[in-house]
């Protein structure tokens, strides 16, 4: 069951990045957050397949750990994924014009 409810919540804040990202490029934004691989103008194909590609990666260790192997390593790729929908959501509230970090909820 933690599973699935990890690989649909890597989906969505997958999703919620790349419709932030390309939505924040549509006001004149500067990608700034999101990793090197999309570089700081990624279209919104770019964004799909890098983001998607490494999260479809990352859902496929999460079922191939799922029972089998030491339980380490099935605690590792969880908290890799939980980094990842994390990390995700934090960029996407970033894209969004959020601030975690000011008073006013607005970054400068």
């Amino acid at each position: 069951m933690l599973t699935w409810l990890l690989i649909i919540a890597l989906g969505v804040s997958t999703g919620a990045d790349i419709a932030s990202t390309d939505a924040c490029q549509r006001r004149g934004c500067i990608e700034t957050a999101s990793p090197a691989l999309l570089t700081r103008h990624p279209s919104p194909v770019r964004a799909a397949l890098g983001l998607g590609g490494i999260s479809a990666a990352e859902a496929g260790g999460l079922i191939v750990t799922r029972r089998r192997g030491p339980r380490w390593i099935r605690w590792a790729v969880r908290g890799l994924v939980v980094a990842e929908v994390v990390g995700h959501g934090y960029y996407a509230a970033r894209n969004g014009g959020v601030c975690p970090h000011g008073r006013d909820g607005v970054c400068r």
